[in-house]
């Protein structure tokens, strides 16, 4: 029996999908597949229309996972760290917000449909003194909040628990066996 004023609170996809991420572990499963699982928690959990994770390769950060976009073949979205908004992210180690297109700074991929999805944030995936790639959460209408950036913070240090249990070193991961 319950005591008065006692909520359990279950049922709610959003606080599911953030349980979900909090109790994941780095698993034997390919990095790309637990990315792919963790894009779409991410969105689930932030109500992000687009989630998609940047993880970096040497001097370049490319998209490995996404959620939300036309085209979302891993590995095919490729900039250099500082370039674009999300480069821009990881390179300053600090979390990037804008309206897409409001920037010279925003690169856009065609075919992408990132136009859709004009509230931008990049958050840097951080791992002690660098940055080992960036999760980026996009909306079509409703900006983030404080506490949304707060969220998505939290969200990508459970991401960088993933990416860190990898092959790390010196900046080049270790993806599907081959050394990037």
């Amino acid at each position: 029996m319950r005591e008065p004023g006692i909520r359990i609170h279950h049922g709610d996809a959003r606080l599911d999908a953030s349980l979900e991420l909090a109790r994941r572990r780095p698993g034997a499963r390919p990095l790309q597949a637990e990315l792919a699982e963790l894009a779409r928690l991410t969105a689930l959990a932030l109500g992000a229309d687009v989630c998609s994770i940047y993880v970096r390769e040497g001097e370049d950060v490319v998209m490995r996972a996404n959620v939300g976009l036309a085209l979302a073949v891993p590995g095919h979205v490729r900039m250099r760290v500082g370039e674009g908004l999300t480069g821009l992210s990881v390179e300053c180690m600090s979390p990037v917000s804008a309206r897409l297109g409001s920037d010279p700074r925003s690169k856009a991929f065609p075919g992408l449909g990132e136009d859709a999805f004009p509230l931008f944030l990049a958050m840097p995936l951080l791992h002690g003194d660098h940055a080992l790639g960036a999760l980026v959460v996009q909306r079509k209408t409703t900006p983030f909040q404080t506490d949304e950036l707060r969220a998505v913070a939290l969200t990508a240090g459970l991401v960088v628990r993933h990416v860190a249990s990898r092959a790390w070193s010196g900046g080049a991961m270790r993806l599907a066996g081959h050394g990037v």
